[in-house]
C-alpha cells in the first residue's frame, strides 16, 4: 500500500483522503495539533469544494472537541457557507447542527434554530446517524439550559432509534 501512495501525485484524491484519515486517527487518539496539521496538509492538496467542505469541517471538529468553540465557529460558519453554495442539503444540516452547537456554548442567541432546523433537514433526508448528531446536540442543549425534560426527550429519541436500529453505538450515550 505505501508503494501505491508513494506513486501518486502529491495533489491526487489518495493523499488527500489518506491526510484526512489520518487526521481524524490523531483526533480519536485526542492528538489534535496533529490532527489539524493532517488535515491542513490535505485541505493544501484540494481544491474539490465537497472535500475542502470536509476538511474545514474536521477542522472545526478538532477545535469543538478542544472546547477551542470560536476557532471552531469559524470553520464551521465556512462550512455553512460553503455548503449552501454547493447546495449540498447533507452537509448544510451538519454544519447547522455544528454551527448550533458550538454557538450555544458561546452563549449565541440563536443557537436553537440553527439546531432545530439541522435535525428538520436530516429527518427529511430520513438520515439517521445526522438525526442521531442532532437529538444528542439538542440533548446536551436542554441540559445545560437545565431543562431536564426536554434534554430526557431527545437522548430517550436517540435510545428509540438504537433499539429500532440494533446499533449499540446509538444505546450508550
Amino acid at each position: 500500500a505505501s508503494d501505491v501512495y508513494k506513486r501518486q501525485p502529491e495533489n491526487s484524491v489518495y493523499r488527500v483522503s489518506l491526510y484526512n484519515h489520518l487526521g481524524v486517527i490523531y483526533r480519536n487518539a485526542r492528538n489534535y495539533n496533529r490532527a489539524l496539521e493532517y488535515y491542513n496538509k490535505s485541505l493544501a492538496l484540494t481544491t474539490r469544494p465537497k472535500y475542502r467542505n470536509i476538511l474545514i469541517n474536521n477542522i472545526g471538529f478538532a477545535y469543538k472537541e478542544q472546547k477551542k468553540y470560536k476557532e471552531a465557529l469559524l470553520s464551521f460558519t465556512k462550512t455553512y457557507e460553503n455548503s449552501v453554495k454547493i447546495n449540498n442539503k447533507k452537509q448544510i444540516a451538519r454544519a447547522l447542527s455544528n454551527l448550533g452547537f458550538v454557538k450555544f456554548k458561546l452563549k449565541h442567541a440563536d443557537a436553537l434554530p440553527n439546531l432545530l432546523e439541522a435535525l428538520e433537514i436530516r429527518k427529511n433526508k430520513q438520515y439517521i446517524p445526522g438525526i442521531v448528531s442532532s437529538y444528542l446536540h439538542l440533548s446536551e442543549y436542554y441540559k445545560d439550559k437545565n431543562q431536564r425534560k426536554r434534554a430526557l426527550f431527545y437522548a430517550n429519541k436517540v435510545l428509540a432509534i438504537g433499539k429500532e436500529q440494533q446499533n449499540i453505538n446509538y444505546r450508550v450515550c
